[in-house]
């Protein structure tokens, strides 16, 4: 059994089959050995950077073999991303830290950086200190779960946008997006984009700059499209000469629950709504932080009973007659 991708050597790979009597040998990238019994068998691959023990990625692959005779069949596993001990200094693990060499006939050293005040932003450069996107990492032989911690923008470059906040919310069956500015000098637009996967993203519209210099600018943009599970968005900010950076990503989750609270939170002007489906409703409660039931009542809550809530968060219990329960938690202000 092998790896997908060759490491080539710059990764420390602990191998273990189980059951733990089972023996086997490795050869680097590759594991052997003969199933001494029809059975299931796991076998699981821990991956470590040399001097990042910090950082891990376990790989785990199981399967079952009915005749020792027969060619294993091994599905595919999904990777469990890596994770970083809460208690190390990530400044003292990558700062000027050597990642890897180029392909010929470059050849270059790359060192690792950060930039930025928390949160900061890892990326990677050549010794004359030219940027090395994630993408060259991962093609000069970087494992993607390593290479996806790295920049794949020069973070030093600076923002043809300045962007205070950015926020996906669900209001119904629409995804609002909301984004302030600070500054935007020489911007030109931005660009929208969705993604069901964070990895493919799709271009969903355009919004001009406003052109704002020092003062603040709020923008919305609506998303409409009928979507499930979860939803991805950032911005593309694009100045006038061309040159972009993206936002941060913003996650909306679109589970199969039968209720859906909208505006969250919600006020006298802007009454909650509640999308039920197609069940019926046995009893609807509204439970204040201290436990307490503020409103009760056996169908959909009137403009009158929400606005009679004083401001607050509330957990909605809501009660169908086919005997299952759903709860909402919602802030009044």
């Amino acid at each position: 059994m092998s790896l997908a991708t060759p490491s080539g050597g710059q990764y420390i790979h602990n191998w273990l089959v189980l059951p733990t009597q089972q023996a086997f040998t490795t050869t680097g990238d590759q594991i052997t050995f003969q199933a001494e019994r029809p059975g299931q068998y796991q076998v699981i691959c821990t991956r470590t950077y040399p001097n990042r023990r910090d950082l891990e990625s376990k790989h785990e692959v199981t399967f079952t073999v009915t005749n020792c005779g027969d060619p294993l069949d091994v599905p595919e596993n999904p990777q469990v991303p890596p994770q970083v001990d809460p208690d190390i200094s990530i400044l003292d693990i990558w700062e000027n830290d050597f990642l890897l060499t180029t392909p010929q006939p470059d050849s270059a050293a790359v060192v690792a950086h950060f930039e930025g005040t928390l949160p900061m932003v890892l990326y990677a450069t050549k010794a004359d200190e030219t940027f090395v996107p994630a993408s060259e990492l991962e093609a000069a032989g970087m494992f993607p779960e390593f290479a996806q911690l790295f920049a794949e923008q020069d973070p030093r470059d600076p923002l043809p946008v300045i962007l205070a906040s950015f926020t996906a919310a669900r209001e119904g069956n629409i995804v609002c997006l909301r984004w302030t500015t600070t500054s935007e000098i020489n911007s030109d637009r931005f660009e929208i984009e969705r993604s069901l996967d964070a990895k493919v993203w799709t271009k969903i519209g355009d919004v001009d700059c406003k052109k704002a210099d020092e003062a603040m600018a709020n923008y919305t943009f609506n998303d409409p499209a009928s979507l499930s599970g979860k939803v991805y968005y950032r911005l593309k900010m694009i100045d006038n000469d061309g040159t972009f950076a993206y936002s941060r990503i913003g996650v909306v989750s679109f589970e199969n629950g039968d209720v859906v609270a909208f505006p969250n939170p919600f006020d006298t002007e802007r009454p909650l709504t509640l999308l039920i489906g197609n069940k019926a409703i046995e009893k609807l409660k509204f439970f204040n932080s201290s436990g307490k039931i503020e409103l009760e009542t056996a169908a959909e809550p009137t403009t009158a009973q929400l606005r009679a809530l004083p401001a607050g968060q509330y957990l909605i219990k809501v009660s169908f007659k086919d005997g299952t329960t759903e709860t909402k938690l919602v802030v009044k202000h």
